[in-house]
């Protein structure tokens, strides 16, 4: 064989190596066939009800093959899929708004048993502070998320509220550090009048959530962070393999309902 020869095998397997080994970074995302509710011991496949959805959704996730770490930070839209959208969110400026924000905080107290009164001189200066630093940060959209009372099927009720997002925390996410995909950034979601006085809370099953829209729907995603703790008895698998998940809900009621459910394989994950 020529030394010519022996350089070109050289080169080739050279750049199969580095395909090989920039392949087993990259992860994706795979639609899972369960979406726990709580502990399950049966382990028959249940495929989410709306496919349709949770495919696109699942090919919109796949389709940033240049993102090589799970979306800890937020799910972006891929603009090729015409039939997703993001809100149009308005940043509206905190140190406007310490009496909602005041009034947000004696909300979300009321909603636990505590042996103490409301501080609220106390969560003041708190707001106050964390508005200065940049901590709290306010944007506002209005999104038809409120179902009719009618309706048994979860259809929202076509008229929109007025949605107030809370984002909490430094905005500087990197979903590259391990900091971010253990505590993700802070999202809260209030529905408010036309004057911002008023403030009714949105609950849903985690503080990560995300808005898209799909067919002009709203829905809402998050991310899970697992870290090794089996939750649902197992039932994909080993359990402990998937330490990221992402989760996409529907508005029902003044919350949401889990549709459709995400696991993460990466250089960390192992497929079952």
């Amino acid at each position: 064989m020529t030394q010519t020869s022996l350089i070109s095998l050289t080169t080739f397997f050279g750049l199969m190596v580095g395909m090989t080994a920039d392949i087993s970074f990259a992860g994706y995302y795979e639609l899972a066939k369960y979406i726990p509710t709580g502990v399950r011991t049966d382990k028959s496949p249940v495929y989410p009800k709306n496919m349709e959805l949770c495919k696109a959704y699942e090919a919109n996730l796949n389709s940033f093959s240049e993102v090589k770490e799970p979306f800890a930070c937020e799910r972006p839209i891929n603009q090729k899929f015409a039939d997703f959208s993001k809100p149009k969110w308005k940043e509206i400026d905190p140190k406007h708004h310490l009496e909602l924000l005041l009034e947000i905080e004696r909300i979300k107290y009321r909603s636990y048993t505590r042996p103490y009164p409301f501080d609220g001189v106390g969560y003041r200066k708190g707001i106050q502070e964390n508005v200065r630093l940049g901590l709290i940060r306010l944007k506002l959209a209005e999104l038809d998320i409120v179902p009719s009372p009618e309706s048994a099927t979860h259809m929202p009720d076509g008229i929109p509220e007025k949605v107030l997002r809370i984002e909490r925390g430094d905005p500087k996410c990197d979903p590259s550090d391990d900091k971010w995909r253990r505590s993700p950034p802070v999202r809260e979601y209030f529905i408010v009048n036309d004057d911002l006085t008023k403030v009714e809370e949105f609950r849903a099953a985690a503080k990560t959530w995300d808005v898209f829209l799909y067919k002009g729907k709203v829905y809402f995603d998050a991310f899970y962070n697992t870290y090794g703790v089996d939750s649902v008895s197992g039932i994909d698998g080993p359990g402990r393999n998937h330490r990221y998940e992402v989760y996409v809900t529907e508005p029902y009621r003044k919350g949401t309902a889990r549709i459709c459910r995400y696991l993460y394989f990466g250089e960390n994950e192992l497929k079952e």
